[in-house]
């Protein structure tokens, strides 16, 4: 697991928030990872999407399930000064053991 974290050298493009990463730590107990890897979970290098993963030519391992967290999307004015609304959108990631690197 070290080893993956000294090769990831620029972190996620995933920016959640407290409670997402909340979220992914307990979805991470609830998989039965040792405590020791929940407790070090880091959202900036630890989880991104499948695309993000690719693009540092990693691949998610067969049979692996992505870990679903909510994060806001606020749509501004034309003048951009007022947030016009905002609505939930679903963002898929997978944790750093649940990936393997991909030799070119």
């Amino acid at each position: 697991m070290e080893q993956i974290k000294e090769l990831l050298k620029f972190p996620s493009p995933f920016k959640g928030s407290i409670a997402n990463e909340e979220a992914v730590r307990t979805e991470l107990k609830r998989r039965g990872l040792d405590e020791s890897t929940v407790n070090s979970f880091d959202a900036r290098y630890d989880a991104r999407s499948r695309r993000a993963w690719a693009i540092i030519n990693y691949a998610i391992l067969p049979n692996q399930r992505p870990i679903k967290v909510w994060t806001v999307v606020n749509v501004p004015s034309e003048d951009g000064k007022t947030i016009v609304r905002k609505f939930s959108r679903p963002v898929l990631l997978y944790h750093v053991s649940q990936v393997c690197r991909v030799s070119k």
